[in-house]
Formats: structure tokens, C-alpha cells, sequence
């Protein structure tokens, strides 16, 4: 082929090293936000920060996140429990649009899980009867649920979009390893959808501060606006693992479980159906019917002017003041009151006894039987699921369920900052329940392949006979990442 070129528009033929400019891998690039500019590339201007990364101490209100919807989370490089991060971001979604529901099909997953239910939606997964995940979501939809977050891997990500899901989110810590993860599980989101344009995609930073996410921001958005063409923002953060507002959990077996697509179809169309029977119900039943016509007499309505005219403030008379007969005080007995103290006892806040069965068979009670420890009777309402315990030489040591992951650090946090007071209400020295000794148990081993190499000690609840046993999953060589 022959190109002509006029005077006015000379073409200059392009040399070796700008060609190779032009030409950078999005890998090298996104090794090189760590390193400085990527070789070859001009400095960019600095990128406008996103409102959900505005400077808060909590994000709840910014998430850009619809009230009604299925949103796709894919979970990248995420920090020891990683888990727990993807409940703190459907904790942060409730908080903001109300009760939500987590489907998590992700690494052998099938679980079910409500953040922040109402009482109608309580009653409503207490009281069912046995059904599948795929009906339980549709009964869920159907009725209180509005907002979904549907965790899955990312090779189900475009079959969850074309199903029908709004957005696709990936979690994500700040590391090099992590913020290269997530760029390539973004573009392999892209690459599967017939349609790259319609896919909404974003970012959810956890475990990091304000300055580390607006940096990351920064230097991510123009390698991403250069190799996908398109935005990367960031959708939330998730600084910390706190306390669980109020949740539900149910597991399913593996029979159960379905395609990640079923799962959103099933949303949406008893979010559609629960939609229309609402609107149905909603129509004025007057507005149909047309009064007959007639040439007789007709009520005659009061116009403003004439309702003005009679419209008058209504005055009520006091009522009569009945006189009562003078009561001598001195007459006046006073009685049943119990002298106040002198001094008034500081009690210890937030935690109350309660008594510890030990019934193997109850889940997160009696655990303590099956490890030889000797139960503690103690109480904390904001980590309920948890048994507390100690060894023969003293040392305090906290069980909980796979279920009260949450609850199990923040009663170790609370006692570390109260170690004084709750020695002294537990019966325990102080020096021994500062570092307590933490027990995971669980009846299903994958819900606890995320805690290994955490510091917990994990064990498989198995029952034997009338009884049950207690089988370690981990021990001193695989319990921390060291």
C-alpha cells in the first residue's frame, strides 16, 4: 500500500524509540506504582479522589451502591481472615441501604448470610422450613431484601453479569502482589463480558488508612484508563474487622449448591415479582370507577371561601379544680424505702454472668468440656457466641464456633484493654488472661481454610456416639505464617 502525504499534512515516519514508548506492559507498570513512573511514560496529573474515598473515620454513607441490586465481589489479595473482609463490606452496605443479603459460592463456599435483619426478616429464616440456597434467597427477595452481594470466583464473574448483576467489586489490600492481582482479575472481568462498555467495575481497599488509599487511586487510574479504557474507582474501604451490627447465618450442604448465575436469576425476578404485587397493591382503588351521569339534583361541595367563613379556633373551658381536704404532712408515713448507700460500687461495663452448659451437642456451649478445660462462667453480650475457659496453669483460653470468628477477637480485645477488672470479677490472675489462647471449631473444615496461619487454633467437632470429640486441624507448624 502507497501513502501520499500533502505539504499541509506531512507524515513523519515514526522512529524505533518512540514506538517503543508507546508500548508498555500494564504489568510493568503497575510493578513500577511502587517504584516511580513507568520507563518511557510521562508524569500524569493527579487524579480527582473519588467521593467514596472522601476523609471519614467511616465509610457507610459513600458507597456507591443502589438500594435495589446484585453486586459481583471477587475477593483478591486480602490480608489474614480474609473472610472476615467480605462480611465488614456487606456489614458497610447494610449500614447504608438497610438489611442485605451475602450469597458466598467463592473457594468451596455455601452460605447464606443477612446483615443487619429486621425483625420481619428474622422471623422469616428462623421459622422457615428446610429448603435449598435457591429458594431461601428467593423467599428472602421476595420479601425484606433488597440489596445482594453475591461472592464468587472470579471465572463465574461475567456469568453473574450477564445474569443480570449491576457491578463487579474486587477486594483488595495495598500490596504490590495484591494491586496486581486485582488489576488482572479486573481485566479478565472485562475480557468475558460481550459487552466491556455495560460492566460496571470497581475496587474495595481494605485494611488501609485514608493516604494509603488515595495514593493507590492515584497511580492506579492511569494504567487502567491506558490498558482496559476504562475507570477502576475505588467503590468503598474497609479500614478495620469490627463488630457485626446483627447478622443471620445459615450454611448449606454441597447439594445445594448452584451456579453463581441461578443464583442472581433467582434475585432479580423475585425482586421483579415482589415489585410489581407492591405496585399493584399501591393503585387507588377509586381511580376506576366514574360516577354515573345524571341530570338530578348533586351535592353541592363547600368551597375554601365558605369553609373560611365558619372556620372558627375552639376554645375549651378549664376544667373545675375539685378542692381536697388539707392533709396534715406530719400524718404522712413514709415506708418501704431502703436507705440508699453511702458509697456506690464502679461495676464492670458490658459484661454479665451467665451460666455455661455442657452440652457438647449445643453449638459454641460445653466446648470447653471437650478440650479439659475448666469452664469460666462469664458472659460478653457484644461476642455472645463465645465460652470462656482456662487450662490447669491458669491461662485464660476463648472458644467460639466458626460462626463467631468476629466475636472471638473482639472479646480478646476487651479483655486486653480490661485485664484488672475482669481477673478480678473471673477469679483469674491478671498476668494470665492478658494473652489468651484462641479456639476456632467447626463441624465443616473448608469454613475454616481462610483462618489457617492465623494464630488460631482450629478443631473439627466430630460426634461419636451419644458424645462428641474435638480433632485438631492445625498444629505449631502451620498455626502462624511464620
Amino acid at each position: 500500500m502507497i501513502v501520499s502525504a500533502s505539504a499541509e499534512n506531512p507524515v513523519r515516519p515514526v522512529s524505533e524509540s518512540e514506538a517503543m514508548e508507546t508500548a508498555h506492559d500494564p504489568f510493568d507498570e503497575l510493578t513500577s506504582l511502587y517504584l516511580g513512573g513507568a520507563p518511557g511514560t510521562s508524569p500524569v496529573a493527579p487524579v480527582t479522589m473519588p467521593e467514596s474515598i472522601a476523609r471519614e473515620e467511616d465509610r457507610t454513607t459513600d458507597i456507591a451502591v443502589n438500594d435495589i441490586g446484585v453486586t459481583v465481589a471477587l475477593c483478591g489479595h486480602l490480608p489474614v481472615m480474609a473472610g472476615l473482609w467480605v462480611t465488614q463490606y456487606a456489614e458497610k452496605i447494610a449500614a447504608a441501604h438497610g438489611p442485605t443479603g451475602l450469597v458466598r459460592l467463592e473457594g468451596g463456599r455455601c452460605l447464606l448470610e443477612i446483615l443487619r435483619p429486621d425483625a420481619k426478616t428474622t422471623d422469616l429464616a428462623e421459622n422457615r422450613r428446610p429448603v435449598d440456597l435457591l429458594e431461601h434467597v428467593s423467599q428472602l427477595a421476595a420479601g425484606r431484601i433488597r440489596r445482594w452481594i453475591v461472592c464468587v470466583d472470579d471465572r463465574d464473574a461475567a456469568a453473574s453479569v450477564r445474569a443480570g448483576a449491576e457491578e463487579v467489586v474486587i477486594l483488595t489490600a495495598a500490596d504490590k502482589p495484591a494491586v496486581i492481582e486485582a488489576y488482572r482479575l479486573a481485566k479478565s472481568a472485562a475480557a468475558r463480558v460481550a459487552d466491556p462498555d455495560s460492566l460496571e467495575l470497581g475496587l474495595v481497599l481494605v485494611g488501609m488508612d485514608d493516604d494509603k488509599a488515595e495514593n493507590l487511586s492515584e497511580r492506579l487510574a492511569p494504567v487502567t484508563a491506558r490498558h482496559l479504557d476504562r475507570e477502576l474507582p475505588v467503590r468503598a474501604t474497609v479500614r478495620r474487622i469490627d463488630v457485626v451490627e446483627g447478622s443471620i447465618r445459615q450454611v448449606f450442604d454441597e447439594a445445594s449448591r448452584v451456579p453463581a448465575e441461578e443464583v442472581v436469576e433467582a434475585i432479580l425476578e423475585a425482586i421483579s415479582v415482589a415489585a410489581s404485587v407492591r405496585s399493584e397493591e399501591d393503585e387507588d382503588p377509586w381511580s376506576s370507577v366514574v360516577p354515573p351521569a345524571s341530570d338530578g339534583p348533586r351535592l353541592r361541595i363547600a368551597t375554601d371561601d365558605a369553609l373560611e367563613e365558619i372556620r372558627q379556633p375552639i376554645r375549651l373551658a378549664p376544667a373545675p379544680v375539685l378542692e381536697e381536704p388539707a392533709v396534715d404532712e406530719r400524718e404522712i408515713v413514709m415506708s418501704g424505702l431502703e436507705e440508699a448507700p453511702g458509697e456506690v460500687e464502679e461495676s464492670i461495663p458490658v459484661m454479665e454472668a451467665s451460666s455455661v452448659t455442657s452440652d457438647p451437642d449445643v453449638e459454641g456451649e460445653g466446648l470447653s468440656d471437650l478440650l479439659g478445660l475448666r469452664a469460666v462462667d462469664w458472659h460478653l453480650p457484644n461476642a455472645g457466641g463465645v465460652e470462656y475457659a482456662c487450662d490447669a496453669d491458669g491461662r485464660l483460653h476463648l472458644l467460639a464456633m466458626d460462626g463467631d470468628v468476629t466475636g472471638l477477637h473482639v472479646a480478646a480485645a476487651w479483655i486486653g484493654g480490661q485485664q484488672r477488672q475482669f481477673a478480678a470479677a473471673s477469679g483469674l490472675d491478671a498476668e494470665s488472661v492478658g494473652d489468651p489462647c484462641l479456639h476456632v471449631i467447626t463441624e465443616h473444615p473448608p469454613r475454616v481454610a481462610d483462618l489457617h496461619r492465623t494464630g488460631l487454633h482450629l478443631h473439627l467437632l466430630t460426634k461419636v456416639g451419644p458424645g462428641a470429640v474435638l480433632v485438631p486441624l492445625n498444629d505449631e507448624s502451620n498455626r502462624t505464617s511464620g
